[in-house]
């Protein structure tokens, strides 16, 4: 499973990318399917909203039809060094989001990290699950950008790391999540009031609106229990509060 590792370190007034590597799990990755160029041509075409709308009101009906777009994994304001910024563009770098110009929740949490004042800093950052959408026969069904193929997913999923410290986020890629869904797929006891550093995300209580894509702060043991992509950590890890 593909997920991204950026380093961060603080130098005076400077943050300096130290480290950005795309990271993967099991020595046998590269023998299988991987992003390629030919992999963001195929999720270019599968974006395509013409093609998009035409099958998602086949399968949910024209007034339920999913807002689909990407947003970044590692945005330009991320990366303070010029030299990087193809980076963003590169195939791995396409989250595949519902609703893009809703999911503020993701948008307010990058700022946070980039206004957050360490030295070192770590971040790992990816997708999970399977977004479910109610179809016109009234069952839940997962949703995909091709059939079977670039699903669409349920979680925007984010780490920070700096030393011994580390918290963990997921973002909720649904701004119509029902209560019950809320309440059954928050899968950790959430954390954020005990988080100082996420000012514009606790600013009236905006990591709690479901319309901006709910978000969960997570200890970090209890949140690798759902989320099996991020790899373990080594060593006595504290909340980075």
């Amino acid at each position: 499973m593909l997920f991204v590792h950026t380093r961060l370190r603080k130098d005076g007034t400077n943050v300096n990318v130290e480290k950005l590597a795309l990271k993967v799990r099991g020595p046998n990755y590269f023998h299988q399917e991987h992003p390629t160029t030919y992999y963001k041509v195929e999720l270019m075409k599968a974006l395509r909203l013409d093609d998009l709308n035409a099958m998602y009101k086949s399968m949910f009906g024209h007034k339920n039809i999913p807002l689909i777009n990407t947003k970044r994994y590692v945005s330009e304001g991320m990366l303070t060094n010029k030299q990087y910024l193809p980076v963003t563009k590169l195939a791995w770098n396409y989250a595949i989001v519902n609703d893009e110009a809703n999911l503020e929740n993701f948008d307010l949490l990058q700022e946070d990290i980039m206004e957050l004042g360490v030295d070192n800093l770590e971040i790992y950052t990816g997708s999970a699950g399977t977004l479910s959408w109610k179809a016109q026969n009234g069952e839940q069904v997962d949703v995909y950008l091709k059939t079977n193929k670039f699903p669409v997913p349920k979680y925007l999923w984010t780490v920070v790391k700096s030393g011994q410290k580390v918290v963990a986020f997921a973002i909720f890629n649904k701004n119509n999540v029902s209560d019950r869904d809320l309440q059954k797929d928050s899968f950790c006891s959430s954390k954020c009031e005990e988080i100082s550093w996420i000012r514009n995300l606790k600013a009236e209580k905006q990591y709690k609106k479901v319309e901006n894509g709910y978000l969960l702060c997570c200890e970090f043991n209890e949140f690798r229990r759902t989320i099996t992509e991020m790899p373990n950590l080594s060593g006595t890890l504290e909340l980075f509060t």
